[in-house]
């Protein structure tokens, strides 16, 4: 079918159909209310169609990630697998995937299950220098991007008074390692250095804007 909005063409893909757009059109194949803000804050223009790809079979058949270097091929991974499962379903489409990791002491930390994990995964994050470790896909026919991009981040002390709110936002639930700079954590003093918050928040828009123009390519409004 034709491209008329998101939510035909979310049923069209759930139901086995392809979706083709009028003109060459970037997809965040993401629902990923952050990177969503992204895209608008840095007036690019882009449709959303969230990717439907089995990231638990992906998980399993990639096995246990225990060290930076298999942290980003994690993401790498996940981020590659959401893109491949909308390229084989869209036409006329640049995809850009990605899929965001906290990664501290040999550990995976994804989004919390619940209260207990959240609190857990604070207790661990506090005090500390981990990793935000973004992996990003962008495919455009045949032509594929895959790559990772690692940001330290400097955590000060999460108090168990400021642990009581977080878990009891469902936003602490909707991100890897339980916070988000311009969600939950906003206006806090947790999280020290903010140098580039598109890094820290899941999207690396440098990286991705440069390969867009290396393939000549412009999105902006």
């Amino acid at each position: 079918m034709k491209y008329r909005d998101r939510e035909s063409a979310m049923l069209e893909l759930r139901t086995g159909g392809t979706v083709e757009f009028e003109e060459k059109t970037l997809v965040l194949a993401s629902g990923s209310l952050t990177r969503e803000r992204i895209m608008k804050q840095n007036k690019i223009r882009h449709v959303i169609i969230p990717s439907l790809a089995d990231e638990d079979s992906a998980k399993q058949e990639f096995g246990v990630a225990d060290s930076l270097e298999k942290a980003e091929k994690y993401v790498q991974r996940l981020s590659y697998e959401k893109a491949i499962w909308l390229k084989a379903r869209l036409q006329n489409a640049v995809i850009l995937a990605a899929d965001t990791v906290a990664f501290y002491q040999n550990e995976i930390l994804e989004k919390p299950k619940d209260e207990a994990d959240a609190r857990r995964i604070f207790n661990f994050l506090s005090e500390t220098t981990h990793h935000a470790i973004t992996g990003v896909c962008i495919v455009d026919g045949e032509k594929i991007k895959n790559f990772s991009v690692n940001s330290p981040i400097k955590m000060l002390k999460i108090t168990e008074e400021e642990q009581d709110v977080l878990v009891k936002n469902p936003m602490t639930y909707r991100y890897a390692g339980g916070y988000c700079i311009d969600d939950n954590f906003a206006g806090k003093t947790i999280v020290e250095n903010k140098d580039d918050f598109n890094y820290i928040m899941g999207l690396p828009l440098k990286e991705i804007l440069e390969y867009l123009k290396e393939e000549g390519y412009d999105f902006s409004e």
